[in-house]
């Protein structure tokens, strides 16, 4: 019998490959740090600590002689009973009396009494001022020394003066006074995902009929 013809092969044309999606965007813009807010400026004057009130004046002795300070002993009790009177006179620590001269005339002791605002009342030193001032209470502040008040003759009180000072120095601690440095906004680079691979596709095998 004759033999038949082989059927033509079919042709197949490959598909044509895409990808599965486009490739992902940044979800968002990055975010960046906001800088922090400028710092408080410095004070352009400096800070008030405290204030004190020095109270001055001279003490004068009439029967009192100058060479009786050339004995140690008696020039170390005197002194000490002086800024002890007038420390309690005035209500205020011995700390705060000094004297600054002892001079003849025929003793005239010049003092300085410190009244701080940290403590001691405010007004102490107005009042203490006019009691010194005035003669008629001047006599009181050494009333509580015997030996002041009766060895020496007539006690007189003058030249008192009141001195306002306003401390200004730092405290002992020291403070970091450096403007703070801004932070630098950070940077951040958006991440891209990579395409998908493109599919493979296996082009179809056909097999060609055998004949016998």
């Amino acid at each position: 019998s004759p033999t038949e013809a082989p059927t033509d092969l079919p042709t197949t044309t490959s598909p044509t490959a895409s990808p599965t999606s486009s490739p992902t965007s940044p979800t968002s813009s990055p975010t960046t740090a906001s800088p922090p807010e400028a710092p408080t400026p410095s004070p352009t004057t400096a800070p008030t600590f405290s204030s004190y009130d020095a109270v001055s004046s001279i003490v004068s002795f009439s029967d009192m002689d100058i060479a009786a300070f050339t004995d140690p002993a008696f020039n170390a009790s005197f002194r000490t009973e002086f800024i002890s009177n007038l420390a309690d006179a005035a209500g205020v620590q011995t700390s705060a009396v000094a004297i600054g001269s002892i001079s003849a005339g025929s003793v005239r002791v010049a003092s300085t009494l410190i009244f701080d605002s940290l403590t001691t009342a405010p007004g102490s030193a107005a009042i203490f001022e006019e009691t010194l001032s005035n003669a008629a209470t001047s006599g009181g502040v050494f009333a509580s020394s015997a030996t002041l008040a009766s060895l020496y003759g007539t006690i007189s009180i003058t030249d008192v003066t009141v001195n306002n000072m306003v401390r200004t120095a730092a405290p002992t601690t020291s403070f970091d006074t450096a403007a703070p440095t801004k932070a630098s906004a950070p940077t951040f680079s958006p991440t891209t995902s990579s395409p998908t691979n493109s599919p493979t596709t296996n082009s179809p095998t056909t097999n060609s009929p055998t004949t016998n």
